[in-house]
């Protein structure tokens, strides 16, 4: 967020998500040493941190949507879009499938069934935005990355030195070749 705009949306998410999970990291070990029922509360809990998961994923896709856009980086803004409505599909059937009133009207084959992709997609839409990220980071860079870093001395004398030749041998080489170059080029002129 410090260094760009598109991520300050998604690291106030993340701090909403932080504060949630601690949240419910209280509630878990309130629920482990307590004798209360709290079944009804645990889904409510469950459907409440697929929602927080979702928004949060959201942002922080829109942010990647937001930079990747503004730099130019190939497919990345594209799917970073695409991934927000399936980030919000996904975790919508999971919110479905949490709610009782609506588990309880299927049948149990048809609700295992669409569990199973409901959790198979979530893998899938954490793989791909995972992918998502990596092509970020690959691709977008700070201007002072792009500059050559200098090459560290040896503590071995002989390997400076077989580097100090080959600099003067490729720089040697690369004269040469602007020298030959450059003669082509007279040539090419004087013919016409």
């Amino acid at each position: 967020s410090t260094v760009s705009r598109h991520f300050v949306r998604p690291m106030w998410a993340a701090v909403g998500l932080a504060v949630f999970s601690l949240g419910e990291l209280a509630f878990g070990v309130y629920d482990v040493f307590s004798s209360a029922d709290l079944t009804a509360a645990i889904t409510y809990l469950g459907m409440a941190r697929a929602l927080v998961v979702a928004v949060f994923t959201a942002l922080m896709l829109l942010g990647l949507y937001g930079i990747t856009k503004q730099l130019d980086v190939g497919k990345l803004p594209a799917r970073s879009r695409k991934m927000i409505a399936w980030c919000f599909l996904v975790y919508g059937l999971n919110i479905l499938l949490a709610t009782p009133f609506i588990t309880s009207m299927l049948p149990p084959k048809l609700s295992a069934l669409l569990y199973l992709c409901v959790i198979s997609g979530m893998i899938v839409v954490v793989i791909v935005n995972l992918t998502i990220i990596y092509g970020c980071h690959m691709y977008i860079c700070m201007p002072e990355d792009l500059k050559p870093k200098p090459e560290k001395p040896s503590r071995f004398a002989f390997v400076n030195e077989y580097r100090r030749r080959k600099a003067e041998r490729e720089a040697a080489e690369a004269e040469e070749a602007k020298r030959r170059f450059a003669e082509k080029m007279a040539k090419r002129r004087k013919r016409k």
